[in-house]
């Protein structure tokens, strides 16, 4: 009998850490985004679709640079020529001009969400060029 007592206080003793580590867990996440949040508010209002007309210079496989600095693309781009038919950004023709609806970045790249082509010039190519220096 004594036996059965001291597992059924050590199963319930168990229980209760299980509880107290799991609490302490959320009380954790819940500050890191706490934390984010109030670093959000000290930085401003973050605007996830920004937009900017761009004359669009160079073109490499992680991003494109522009007059208005280096935008990276990822997965999640899409572009879309000036007829409004969408084209894979491998075929995005260098140089022209766009307007690209992005989310602002500080102290670092945007990352391009949507690059809509509104005139080509002349001469454009569609292969990648070197990176642009850092």
């Amino acid at each position: 009998m004594e036996l059965s007592r001291e597992r059924s206080i050590h199963m319930l003793f168990q229980k209760r850490v299980g509880m107290i580590l799991v609490a302490i867990l959320c009380v954790f996440i819940y500050s890191m985004t706490a934390e984010k949040t109030l670093w959000a508010q000290e930085q401003g209002p973050i605007n996830p679709g920004a937009t900017v007309d761009v004359q669009i210079k160079n073109k490499f496989k992680q991003g494109f640079l522009s007059d208005q600095g280096r935008f990276i693309v990822t997965s999640e781009t899409t572009v879309f020529m000036e007829n409004g038919r969408e084209i894979s950004y491998d075929l995005l023709p260098v140089p022209c001009e766009a307007k690209i609806t992005f989310y602002p970045a500080v102290n670092s790249d945007q990352t391009a969400l949507k690059i809509v082509i509104t005139d080509v010039s002349p001469g454009a190519v569609r292969y990648f060029q070197a990176p642009a220096p850092e």
